[in-house]
């Protein structure tokens, strides 16, 4: 693989982690304002901590599925799946960094499974799709 491709790789994944966080965003203003407003800011960054690592695993997968899904069309299957294999770097950087715990290492290990099975499966389908 040539510097290039390493690059649009890198860029994807990070194009995906910004999708991914923006959900757990989403989550946390829907929360604090539908579900549970009101509150001091403080107990809306616990709420974020607490409920982001399912929002990842939740919606991550679907995401990552159809981030694949797209990527495929112009990329090879090693592309994408290079994205997965990005990310997790990233995502276990950013967490070996930031202190792990053993919730986030299970949280992390559901979460890199299922984005894996997501990746070979969204990829997987595009292909099917070309063949047609």
């Amino acid at each position: 693989m040539d510097a290039v491709r390493i690059a649009k790789m890198i860029g994807a994944a990070l194009i995906y982690l910004v999708l991914n966080v923006l959900v757990s965003v989403v989550v946390v203003a829907v929360y604090a304002t539908f579900i549970d407003p009101g509150r001091p800011s403080e107990f809306y960054e616990e709420f974020a901590k607490y409920s982001a690592p399912y929002s990842s695993v939740i919606a991550g997968m679907p995401l990552m599925l159809v981030w694949a899904w797209l990527l495929r069309k112009w990329w090879s299957f090693r592309s994408v799946i290079g994205v997965w294999v990005v990310y997790a770097i990233i995502d276990i950087s950013v967490l070996t960094a930031s202190g792990w715990t053993s919730r986030l290492a299970l949280f992390s290990i559901v979460s890199l499974a299922t984005k894996l099975i997501a990746v070979i499966l969204g990829a997987r389908l595009r292909e099917r799709s070309l063949e047609s």
